[in-house]
């Protein structure tokens, strides 16, 4: 009777920057990979944040400017990952304190 055709859509991951009063966090939305499939891991050679897949199907390096505009190091300490609704969820933790103390 009827012919129905499946169409598979892939939606690209989409990086959104959104900010606290208490860290620097970024949203990567459109993941459709369960959370033990991702590595959130430091760079402290480019002070980059690296995120990647246990399957090597996503991959990307993501450096802070504010970070390196402050002279903060990142710290392993400071960083913070949640995923929840095929959103991961990471923020960098900023000590108010740190920052007064460097000006």
């Amino acid at each position: 009777m009827y012919a129905y055709k499946l169409f598979i859509i892939y939606i690209k991951p989409i990086f959104i920057r959104k900010d606290t009063a208490k860290d620097f966090q970024w949203r990567i939305r459109n993941l459709n990979f369960p959370k033990e499939n991702f590595l959130v891991e430091l760079d402290k050679n480019k002070d980059d944040i690296v995120i990647k897949t246990v399957n090597k199907k996503y991959y990307k390096r993501y450096d802070i400017p504010d970070l390196k505009r402050l002279k903060i190091p990142l710290d392993e300490n400071n960083l913070k990952i949640n995923f929840q609704n095929n959103t991961l969820i990471i923020s960098v933790i900023i000590h108010i304190l740190y920052i007064i103390s460097i000006k």
